[in-house]
Formats: C-alpha cells, sequence, structure tokens
C-alpha cells in the first residue's frame, strides 16, 4: 500500500504497486470493495491526488513523470520530471507543481496543462 485518500463521499480510495502497474482500489466504510482501477506500465506509485473532475494525479518512474488518469484507468495527461517524484498538485490555474528528488535551479517544476 503506497497511498490512501478519503474521498467525498466517505469511501476510501487505496494505492498500490507491483508487477510493472499502480492498482487504485475504492472500498466503502465498512471495507467492502467498491471498484479497482489498473493503470499498467506505471511503477514507484506515491501520493494520489483526486481531482475535482474525479481524475487521479499521481506521480510515477520508468520514465519520471506526473501522470494523470480518469476512472477508466486511460492516462488523459503526463509530464516528464527531471528525477524521481513524490507528490503533485493541481494549481488553481490548471497547472501542475510537481515535487522532485533533486532541486532544480528556478525553482520547483510546473507543468504547463
Amino acid at each position: 500500500m503506497q497511498t490512501a485518500r478519503r474521498l467525498p463521499g466517505g469511501n476510501t480510495l487505496l494505492g498500490m504497486q507491483g508487477n510493472g502497474e499502480v492498482k487504485f482500489t475504492e472500498v466503502d466504510p465498512g471495507g467492502a470493495l467498491v471498484q479497482t482501477l489498473t493503470v499498467p506500465g506505471m511503477l514507484e506509485l506515491r501520493l494520489v491526488r483526486v481531482l475535482d473532475d474525479g481524475h487521479l494525479l499521481f506521480t510515477a518512474i520508468l520514465p519520471n513523470r506526473v501522470v494523470e488518469v480518469d476512472m477508466t484507468g486511460a492516462v488523459v495527461w503526463e509530464a516528464p520530471l527531471p528525477d524521481k517524484g513524490y507528490t503533485a498538485e493541481r494549481l488553481p490555474g490548471g497547472d501542475t507543481l510537481a515535487t522532485a528528488g533533486e532541486p532544480l535551479s528556478g525553482g520547483p517544476p510546473v507543468a504547463r496543462r
């Protein structure tokens, strides 16, 4: 288990990695399975953010990148990172701010969307 997020309706989104894929599982307050979403070709999931439109935003490696997927697991947007990422945040203006393992001159990476 790499990440967990409480969803607005009270369910919990759990994120895990393994076998070259990232898997998100939504469970209800009693722990019953609601749905599972698999995103192939992703490694090193860290913190996931649930965006206002229900999409998921997270960082992955090989290659290092920030990724947005819809609830079918389709990648709807991604941007490269200079090093292994930890978390990404969608800013109010629509840009995405993401952490990376090494500091960059000129400030943190911001991906224009």
